[in-house]
Parts: C-alpha cells; structure tokens; sequence
C-alpha cells in the first residue's frame, strides 16, 4: 500500500469520527434540551469547530482523489495532447494556489493565538489549525497530480515518436 493510500484511509477514518462526534453533540444538545430541560451551552460550539475541521479537511482529500469542483466545458472540447498539458498547467497553478491559502493560514494561527473560543476555552490556534493543514494536504496532492499526469505525457510522446 501506497504512503497516499494510507494518508488517504487515515483521513477518511478522521473525517467519519469527527462527523460521529458531530452528530452526538448535536443529539446531546437535543435530548438535554427537550427531554431533560437542561440545555447544554457548549455542544453548538463543539458542533461548529468540527464542521470547520470537517470542511478543510474535506477539501483534501478530495483533492487527493481528483474530485474538486471544476469547470471543464472548454477544456473537453480541446484534443486531447492540449487537454492534458492543460489539466497540468491548471492542477500546478491550483497547487500553487491552495498552498498560498494555507500559509495565509498559518498567518491567521499567529494572529489567534491567545485569543479561546467562549464556550469550551479551546485555543482558537487549534480551530484555525484546519485551514492550513487541509490547504497544504490539497497542495501537496494537486502538485503530486500534476508531476504524474507531466510523466504520464512524457512518456506517451517517448512512445508516439
């Protein structure tokens, strides 16, 4: 197995506890409030910090797996040497792109530093820690696509020739 198959499995595993604790937080809040009478304050703030985590984790893994969302209505028009260089050109600039937001996020680490959320007095360091951390997952994944699909054209042109 792949070091990219075990990353991808660990954070299919992280994704479905995170959405688990979600999803009993969310529960707790309703029967403490319907059922016992005794709303608990801080399973809305829990629920929020991890739909954020939820988010830019996410957005790695699918692009590790080539499902982000895309216009191609020009790009499958073209022939298909041009396509490929293209969809090369476009995942490097996108990897560029996303790794720019995620040191744009290590900035925002930096200006959170000593500020905690209200109710659970979570660093909001460790919230905002999502954003870079899912951003260089997808940079470093879009970057891996592209050098593969360079190969990949390289070697077919090696062939045609």
């Amino acid at each position: 197995m792949k070091v990219a198959e075990i990353l991808n499995k660990i954070y299919r595993i992280l994704l479905v506890t995170i959405f688990v604790l979600m999803f009993i937080a969310t529960g707790a809040q309703v029967i403490f409030r319907y059922f016992i009478g005794y709303p608990l304050g801080w399973t809305e703030e829990f629920s929020r910090i991890m739909f954020i985590w939820s988010a830019f984790l996410t957005v790695g893994l699918l692009a590790a797996k080539d499902k982000l969302i895309k216009v191609d209505l020009v790009l499958t028009m073209l022939p298909s040497g041009l396509r490929n260089w293209i969809n090369v050109v476009i995942k490097f600039l996108s990897g560029f792109f996303i790794v720019w937001l995620g040191i744009l996020g290590v900035k925002l680490l930096d200006l959170a530093k000593y500020q905690l959320s209200p109710a659970l007095r979570i660093p909001y360091w460790c919230i905002y820690l999502s954003l870079p951390l899912g951003m260089f997952i997808a940079g470093s994944a879009m970057f891996t696509q592209s050098f593969t699909q360079f190969k990949m054209i390289i070697k077919e042109r090696g062939v045609e020739k």
